[in-house]
């Protein structure tokens, strides 16, 4: 029913605790997917800057949450078959305009794919890390309309920029469509924008 009103879904965890992550994958996914089908999903950390940069001591004394990695996320998104993970910092304001581009443009992509008698959705999209607004845990949808999605694959240029590797500019860069082919210069050229 929900899926006549959205085009992309997106939940939100905070990255200072694994358990958030989990939670995400183990509790939001299946409700997302009980209520929206054929809708990407993106997956996207919160809070960066409170991922420690450097390892726990581990004293049982002190009592701390161990932080969820950006490899953790990027590996719990693939599996939950999102088409887009990130990470950002509201705080700091690292990533939140990008990330929001990214989908924004994802989707008015697939839109423009649909309305051009393209079925499928495109896997992979870019997204630098990151998203801002919404709170531990939380689902989101992005981008009202009417059902969005499209078939699964059947984009003409899917596998094309299915995956993008880690860059020097942008070393939580990732993306988690599959297969995972060869990497691409960058996120705006994807998109087909230019940089703010």
């Amino acid at each position: 029913m929900l899926a006549t009103y959205f085009h992309a879904a997106v939940i939100c965890y905070s990255v200072e605790d694994e358990a958030n992550i989990e939670t995400a994958m183990n509790v939001w996914k299946p409700k997302l997917d009980h209520s929206l089908t054929e809708c990407p999903l993106f997956v996207l950390g919160l809070k960066k800057e409170l991922r420690p940069s450097f390892p726990s001591l581990g004293l049982s004394f002190l009592p701390t949450a161990v932080a969820a990695s950006a490899t953790l996320g990027r590996s719990r998104a693939t599996q939950m078959r999102a088409a887009g993970f990130g990470e950002c910092s509201a705080k700091t304001g690292d990533n939140v305009q990008e990330v929001w581009r990214g989908i924004v443009n994802f989707v008015v992509d697939g839109l423009r794919m649909r309305e051009a008698g393209g079925r499928g959705r495109r896997r992979g999209s870019i997204l630098r890390p990151g998203v801002g607004g919404g709170g531990t845990g939380a689902a989101a949808a992005a981008a009202g309309g009417s059902r969005g999605g499209g078939g699964k694959g059947d984009d003409a240029r899917q596998g094309d920029n299915d995956h993008h590797e880690a860059s020097a500019d942008h070393p939580d860069s990732t993306m988690c469509g599959l297969p995972m082919p060869k990497p691409v210069p960058s996120p705006w050229d994807v998109l087909g924008v230019s940089p703010p």
